[in-house]
């Protein structure tokens, strides 16, 4: 069984939490780039560059929040991780934040799978007549 099939369940914790995750993280990514921006006079970093691929990640991962009704959803979720970790090469800090970013949405995508299956068991057994 994969972490990265969706629970068939409508509405279960699984995409509850990746969900979750990854609109708290759309919104971190954002005060991050404005810090690139604050940065940007320090480091001689481009602010127009920051923007952009930080806008472009806020808007990526707003829009994986609300395609996690498929295998898809969840494997981009998955590849945006990895893009905000890369935004610590803008933003220092990101590497840490994004690290435990990308553990929260693997933990909510393997216990929110788990969570679902248990509620699946348990909906068979008592409606089932069992």
């Amino acid at each position: 069984m994969s972490v990265f099939v969706p629970s068939p369940r409508k509405g279960g914790a699984q995409r509850m939490f990746c969900a979750t995750v990854l609109t708290l993280e759309a919104f971190v990514v954002f005060f991050a780039v404005l810090a690139a921006h604050g940065l940007a006079y320090t480091t001689g970093q481009s602010r127009l560059m920051a923007w952009g691929l930080g806008l472009a990640l806020v808007v990526a991962l707003m829009l994986s929040a609300r395609k996690l009704s498929s295998a898809v959803g969840y494997q981009i979720g998955a590849l945006l991780q990895i893009a905000v970790l890369a935004f610590g090469l803008v933003v220092p800090m990101m590497w840490g934040i994004g690290a435990l970013f990308a553990i929260m949405y693997l933990a909510g995508l393997w216990q929110g799978h788990r969570i679902d299956a248990e509620k699946d068991e348990i909906d068979r057994r008592v409606l089932g007549g069992e």
